[in-house]
């Protein structure tokens, strides 16, 4: 009985120190690899308009699990009226798409 306890604690002993990993030490991020600046978005600038109506549908996809890649259409409408070029605008109400 106290030959196989000793021999239990052994093989204990033995796999918790065969079992330990040695950590990898991580390596340094490379300060020098440049980064792509992000491409600046064209705002246009409407002279002689007493309104804007715009519409923006976007094409996303959606990884989900089990199911996978979804499709997922999104539409924005933005509707602004007054002096665009002056910034001075009416409120008119709500926007709505069909």
């Amino acid at each position: 009985m106290i030959y196989s306890r000793k021999i239990f604690l052994m093989l204990l002993a033995s796999s918790i120190v065969l079992s330990s990993c040695k950590k990898d030490e991580e390596e340094e991020e490379d300060p020098t690899v440049p980064t792509a600046a992000a491409p600046s978005n064209p705002i246009p600038a409407p002279t002689g308009a007493d309104g804007a109506l715009i519409a923006i549908h976007t094409a996303n996809y959606v990884t989900a699990p089990i199911v996978g890649e979804i499709y997922q259409p999104i539409g924005l409408g933005v509707a602004v009226f007054g002096d665009l070029v002056a910034g001075t605008f009416v409120n008119v109400g709500t926007v709505s798409l069909n």
